[in-house]
């Protein structure tokens, strides 16, 4: 059973890998060192910053979410908890595989497992749902930049996550899979499914806590498209901002698609070629997104500090279910 996900890990690795290669083939190396040496230091220092302005962000709203929930618990050990998430996410196929991490940390802090799985969901969601919204309305917006092929594939796209998290939305969804499917009735994973979908289910009961997440959201894609800009100003490179609203929410997209190691070569992959179709270069692309996964890799890395800092604390110290 074991050979299975390492045959698995070794083959997203493969299509990270190859990937690069064939972006690192289209690149004239020399115009690129040449742009990659006229970065401003300033704002690449502005754009490191903004990474961070983000990660803290992102820990705001998910700390918001579990005060709702009653769980007491600091900031500062949501902050630990996500970039000890972000540090293992390096090695994990998707952007996804660093919520699972998340999650289990913070089951050991708050001793209930399907709330910690069901908060990390709902961040997610209202991730995914501000991701959409950018997407189609800088689509509305910008729409004679991109191909009508592009243009309609976010918008079925958009159209099937919505559906899809409607249902996830439906109180019925847990009795029906239960009553139907085994797997779910039966077997020990079905069954934390089922529970993590009705503990989700607690959050439906306040829509207002909904809204204020989605908008917590919406601010954190904000800032990340910011970072993404620039990064590209850093270089001199000429695009207009709203571009950039519609290829970094894509890509966010795209890289939670877990075929590879980590988002790696999906991410660069993604970048270049959306990049292309409104006319920026691979070389520009490639710097642009790059120097991003660089700065990533290295916050990431980082994460690891709070991993070693972590891993002996008990975890009552941290957070409880206030009763």
């Amino acid at each position: 059973m074991k050979i299975l996900p390492r045959i698995s890990y070794w083959l997203k690795l493969c299509i990270s890998l190859s990937i690069l290669g064939i972006i690192l083939t289209q690149i004239d190396w020399q115009t690129f060192l040449h742009t990659l040496r006229s970065g401003d230091i300033m704002l690449l220092s502005a754009a490191f910053l903004l990474l961070w302005v983000e990660r803290g962000w992102a820990v705001v709203k998910w700390h918001f979410l579990l005060r709702t929930q009653g769980v007491a618990i600091s900031w500062w050990t949501l902050f630990g908890i996500y970039n000890i998430g972000a540090f293992w996410g390096l090695f994990l196929p998707s952007s996804l595989s660093t919520d699972v991490v998340r999650g289990y940390y913070l089951s050991k802090n708050t001793r209930n497992m399907e709330l910690s799985a069901a908060s990390v969901v709902v961040d997610r969601m209202m991730g995914l749902f501000s991701l959409l919204f950018l997407c189609l309305v800088s689509i509305g917006v910008y729409s004679s930049k991109l191909q009508t092929s592009v243009i309609e594939h976010v918008v079925l796209s958009s159209l099937f996550f919505i559906l899809l998290a409607v249902l996830v939305h439906l109180d019925w969804v847990s009795d029906v899979l239960e009553k139907k499917i085994p797997f779910f009735a039966q077997h020990s994973l079905g069954k934390k499914l089922i529970s993590m979908h009705r503990a989700f289910l607690q959050f439906k009961k306040f829509p207002r806590i909904l809204l204020i997440s989605f908008i917590f959201s919406l601010v954190l894609q904000f800032i990340r498209v910011i970072t993404m800009y620039v990064t590209a100003c850093a270089f001199g490179i000429d695009a207009d901002i709203v571009t950039f609203f519609i290829v970094v929410p894509i890509t966010v997209i795209v890289i939670m698609i877990p075929v590879s190691v980590g988002g790696l070569g999906v991410r660069e992959g993604a970048f270049v070629s959306l990049f292309g179709l409104v006319g920026i270069g691979v070389n520009e692309s490639f710097v642009i997104s790059g120097t991003n996964s660089v700065m990533v890799t290295l916050i990431g890395l980082m994460g690891g500090i709070f991993y070693i800092a972590y891993k002996n604390k008990v975890p009552a110290e941290y957070g409880q279910v206030k009763q």
